[in-house]
């Protein structure tokens, strides 16, 4: 997290709300995913040391329950890894960040988005930050297709060229989508 230069108040917020530590054996950050009755179901670890980069579940993590954030908007910001939604919440941290909603897939698969859908159903805008690489571009393409046959009346927003050119300019979004 260093390496991403996220701001300590941002580590800080997850770490008092333990979805966040550092695993005393190894040293690697945690992320932890909760359900919406604040039941840990799922771990995630990311080695610190650059020279030796690590990632892996932890054992009995239930991919449906990956690292999120519930603030009670109407928004969900979706990510690939619990990295990605850290920077781009420090990114947008003077912006009232904490009043939306984050979900960090742990890759590009639908378990987990369906699943936080589904506990949280006053959701109807969805902005996709998933990688510009070809994983990224293909989820991407997966995920809008699904969410067009499932939903009704739900924005899904598409940020996935756009997180780059989100580095360099003010935030902006516009909507790509709108399913009725």
């Amino acid at each position: 997290m260093q390496e991403r230069r996220i701001d300590s108040e941002v580590i800080s917020f997850f770490v008092h709300n333990r979805s966040l530590y550092e695993s005393a054996n190894t040293h690697n950050a945690v992320f932890v995913g909760y359900d919406s009755t604040g039941k840990a179901r799922a771990a995630f670890q990311k080695g610190t040391l650059t020279e030796k980069p690590f990632r892996g579940d932890v054992d009995g993590s239930d991919k449906e329950y990956f690292f999120n954030y519930h603030g009670g908007s109407e928004r969900l910001y979706v990510f690939e890894a619990p990295i990605d939604m850290l920077s781009f919440i420090d990114l947008h941290k003077e912006k009232g960040w904490q009043k939306h909603n984050y979900l960090a897939l742990g890759c590009t698969a639908l378990p987990a988005l369906l699943r936080f859908l589904s506990e949280y159903q006053g959701i109807h805008q969805i902005v996709l930050c998933l990688d510009n690489d070809k994983s990224g571009i293909k989820g991407d393409a997966i995920i809008q297709e699904t969410l067009q046959r499932l939903s009704q009346g739900m924005y899904v927003e598409d940020l996935c060229e756009e997180m780059r050119e989100q580095l360099r300019r003010p935030y902006e979004i516009s909507i790509l989508f709108r399913f009725v």
